[in-house]
């Protein structure tokens, strides 16, 4: 008898009175975002006890957040709800209608700029989003020393990826396949002065001599 009632004086402490609510929303991992804006979004409602917090469709709100990759919900007890944020981290911009439009690793755009960033690429892939995300994984396999020479990335289908360099040759990459290979038979052609290389087929490159290097006519 004791015990039941001490287990139902619990419950009724946990789930129903005033000593266990929500007094406060703390949100962390945030730099894009600001924490009231996560606040708004996950719309946990104050007064409400602890254990009642929907943790599943508290986060599901938050992730609609389009700069949020995921978020972990914690009851920080006796009175606290925690969101932990982890935000997309961009890997280069895309053109928009009105500037650009940054892009995580798996493709997502998520945040809109006036201009490219320091450090991110422009990838101009319109052709859907398989065409994006082949445009990206060549642009995220690239070793440092190719992608230090890369100013643009584009791609019209998943097969067909160009990479536009600093001093404005082309570089047909083809498709994501064999990027590695690819990469090393870019790496032996750049020293030639050339106005395209072509790795798509790496066991077979070509390249298109610039008019200065071109052969005088007989």
């Amino acid at each position: 008898m004791a015990v039941g009632l001490i287990i139902g004086v619990l419950v009724w402490v946990v789930g129903w009175s005033s000593l266990l609510v929500v007094r406060s929303v703390r949100v962390l991992g945030t730099a894009m975002l600001s924490p009231e804006q996560v606040r708004q979004a996950a719309a946990v409602p104050l007064d409400t006890p602890l254990i009642r917090v929907e943790a599943d469709a508290t986060a599901d709100r938050v992730r609609a957040l389009a700069p949020v990759q995921s978020v972990e919900v914690r009851r920080g007890w006796p009175n606290e709800v925690v969101l932990v944020v982890t935000e997309r981290v961009p890997v280069a911009v895309l053109p928009a209608d009105r500037g650009f439009q940054l892009v995580d690793g798996s493709g997502v755009a998520f945040a809109p700029v006036a201009a490219p960033p320091a450090g991110l690429l422009v990838v101009d892939a319109r052709g859907g989003s398989e065409v994006r995300r082949a445009a990206l994984d060549v642009l995220t396999g690239l070793p440092a020393r190719v992608r230090a020479q890369v100013v643009q990335v584009a791609a019209t289908t998943r097969d067909d990826v160009r990479l536009r360099l600093r001093d404005g040759a082309t570089v047909v990459w083809g498709s994501v396949e064999r990027g590695d290979l690819k990469a090393r038979v870019l790496v032996a052609l750049l020293p030639q002065d050339a106005l395209a290389y072509d790795v798509s087929a790496p066991e077979l490159p070509t390249t298109r001599p610039s008019k200065k290097t071109d052969p005088a006519p007989q």
